[in-house]
């Protein structure tokens, strides 16, 4: 079958471009994570993590709806990945101190690989990458283990041109892909954040009270009426709040309302005709069990930056990080793993 030396030529042409223009934005949003994160970007998180980084990316792209964006994927991960088995000089460089200097010299030498395929493409045919198993794509396309340099050739391979509306489509996942990873990299070793819990039940209404100082009874079991909160880190300062409703679905609603107000989650643990009962969580800065000890939520801004949900299936902000529930769970975050199971 002949091979179609221009169109690999025209296809490696944009991914060069594809690296170059995602460059700049990503490296970006480096900044605005350690902002958000109050953090500096101080440390090189090595070649590996940081493949990571543009692999996650490439996992958007790759999940994008046009027959090229595995095709992408698979080429770029499978060139990111190589980088493991055979590291070239100068991602070993010892001015390599921050993830902003890691990306400029890694972004640079995928440039000088594809220039260099690009310049001798007849001899590079079957030059081929190991696909890394964290490239995360969609079936059919996930089973793929080895991807050629001929492939860039085939029919269905039209890698978008530069500041086409499919190139900025596959640059925007990019991004997004990136950012995303770096925070879930980042936020379990920054600002010693962990897992706080609240267990209210309350009869046939649900009653959700955070005040700084306590309602009534002891430090860790407080009564009223007909209720009791067990609580071992009850104090969070300027804040008092109250959640209640008269139906499950009010309660979802106006719980996912109070998630809005405190970056927390609230986990329902068992349900009845006429009750409810559940965990509120705080991820918190500083946190550690017992009484308070200076521990902190972290500012609104914060949490609405992070947070794409009410974590009750409401997207509030689609452009944010992560969904409520997994970044609680998954992402690493002490205390995280000890979530129990939602029925909600």
């Amino acid at each position: 079958m002949a091979v179609n030396l221009e169109k690999i030529k025209k296809n490696l042409k944009n991914l060069i471009d594809l690296n170059d223009e995602s460059y700049p934005p990503a490296n970006t949003e480096i900044g605005v994570v350690y902002g958000y994160l109050s953090a500096t970007d101080n440390h090189d998180n090595g070649v590996n993590l940081f493949g990571d980084l543009l692999i996650e990316g490439l996992s958007l792209i790759g999940d994008i709806d046009n027959p090229a964006a595995p095709i992408v994927a698979w080429f770029l991960s499978g060139l990111v990945n190589s980088y493991n088995t055979s590291t070239p000089a100068s991602l070993l460089s010892p001015d390599i101190t921050q993830i902003s200097s890691r990306y400029v010299a890694t972004y640079l030498q995928i440039d000088t690989d594809l220039i260099t395929i690009l310049n001798d493409t007849e001899n590079n045919l079957d030059k081929e990458f190991t696909i890394p198993d964290n490239l995360n794509l969609p079936a059919p396309y996930n089973d793929k283990k080895i991807i050629k340099v001929r492939e860039l050739g085939e029919d269905n391979c039209n890698v978008p041109a530069k500041y086409s509306d499919d190139f900025n489509t596959l640059k925007n996942a990019f991004v997004i892909g990136f950012r995303n990873r770096l925070v879930k990299q980042e936020l379990p070793r920054i600002n010693n954040y962990a897992i706080g819990a609240v267990h209210i039940k309350y009869g046939t209404k649900y009653w959700l009270y955070i005040a700084q100082d306590p309602p009534g009874g002891d430090k860790i079991n407080w009564t009223g009426g007909d209720w009791t909160i067990t609580n071992i880190e009850l104090q969070l300062q300027g804040r008092d709040v109250k959640v209640s409703g008269n139906s499950f679905e009010d309660f979802n609603k106006i719980a996912g309302s109070f998630n809005e107000q405190s970056g927390s989650l609230i986990v329902v643990e068992g349900k009845t005709d006429s009750s409810i009962s559940y965990k509120k969580y705080y991820m918190l800065q500083g946190f550690s069990d017992g009484e308070w000890s200076g521990w902190n939520l972290g500012s609104n801004d914060f949490y609405n930056w992070l947070f794409k949900d009410d974590g009750f299936g409401n997207i509030m902000r689609p452009n944010s990080i992560g969904m409520r529930d997994d970044i609680f769970r998954n992402w690493g975050i002490t205390n995280g793993n000890l979530l129990p199971n939602s029925i909600n």
